[in-house]
């Protein structure tokens, strides 16, 4: 995956989150968890996404991984980090549904404070369209824990938001969990 970020982009990523972290820790992030993760307030959770000059926060109370990818022409190499039926699942095979499940297992992988490499570790259950049109809706399961992403795309840039529900929860008693937001404002 190492291929995906080159120089230039390593450099910004890296300026990105020193400029980030400066200015949320010292202004409104003052104490942090025992991960390193910093406390908004007592008893919520955040994540955190950026992209060029985009940058995606998320607060909730109970864990949550978030993630936001611009879309931009790359070769043909990049369809291989998913699989088949994957593509099968959000319908076919382009650039935009590689964005949709990239984002949707980064956020998956930030929920879980892992690293890119387990990112095949990730089982996608189903990916259905919500009524809201360019809003899907995914069940996965990873490292036994289930597993629901909110992804949607707005100006060629992909959002996906993750959370866990109980494992002995149905996915379709907790598709309405998460708070009502109009995620195309």
């Amino acid at each position: 995956v190492n291929w995906l970020k080159n120089k230039p982009s390593f450099q910004e990523s890296l300026v990105s989150r020193f400029l980030i972290s400066q200015y949320f820790w010292n202004k409104f992030l003052p104490q942090i968890d025992s991960n390193g993760c910093p406390i908004l307030w007592e008893n919520h959770f955040w994540s955190i996404s950026h992209k060029e000059k985009i940058i995606f926060v998320w607060s909730w109370n109970n864990p949550i991984g978030i993630d936001l990818e611009l879309e931009k022409k790359r070769g043909n190499e990049i369809f291989s980090l998913h699989s088949e039926n994957e593509y099968q699942k959000i319908w076919e095979k382009n650039l935009s549904n590689f964005y949709f499940l990239w984002t949707i297992k980064e956020s998956i992988l930030k929920l879980n404070l892992v690293w890119i490499d387990c990112m095949k570790n990730i089982q996608i259950i189903d990916i259905f369209q919500a009524p809201r049109e360019n809003l899907f809706i995914t069940t996965s399961l990873f490292q036994n824990k289930k597993v629901i992403t909110y992804s949607w795309n707005k100006n060629d840039v992909f959002y996906s938001i993750s959370y866990f529900i109980p494992f002995h929860q149905d996915f379709s008693q907790s598709l309405n969990d998460l708070p009502k937001v109009d995620f195309f404002s």
